[in-house]
């Protein structure tokens, strides 16, 4: 097992990733809608028609209750609609609107322009860093399972 790294190098390592975080988290105060708002519209679109309140609030790993309020408020909004699930009376799915399809494009046009310009300039590499980040989030996701059990 390799040597672990004394808190002040890593600590330079961690500030480097919290500055970049901060870069791409400043696209988040140009958008319309909330980090949830947006979250659920694209698990929506992602879902194709298939995707259920109780299947966002596991998908996402949001409180069902949380998921109960943004939905209330998307609906009212005019952004989602409740589609009656055929087989199972008592479910629905959760439909996004024309208008919420207009947002919810608008927004990623926004938030994706620093991923564009840094694919551009990295070329292939933003592939590996990508490749990188999605390998260290599962590394994460074991890592808060094995602390959960502690």
């Amino acid at each position: 097992m390799a040597s672990k790294r004394n808190w002040q190098d890593m600590g330079e390592k961690i500030s480097i990733l919290h500055e970049f975080s901060r870069k791409i988290l400043a696209q988040q105060s140009l958008l319309t809608l909330t980090t949830n708002e947006l979250d659920i519209l694209t698990l929506i679109v992602l879902e194709n028609g298939q995707l259920t309140p109780n299947r966002v609030s596991q998908k996402l790993n949001i409180k069902k209750e949380s998921v109960s309020r943004t939905l209330k408020k998307m609906i009212e909004n005019g952004f989602v609609e409740k589609k009656v699930n055929k087989q199972d009376e008592r479910s629905c799915y959760l439909v996004i609107t024309e208008e919420a399809k207009t947002i919810l494009d608008e927004n990623y046009r926004l938030i994706l322009k620093p991923y564009y310009y840094i694919e551009e300039k990295i070329g292939t590499n933003f592939d590996h860093l990508i490749n990188n980040i999605e390998a260290t989030n599962q590394l994460l996701n074991e890592f808060n399972f094995k602390e959960k059990e502690k």
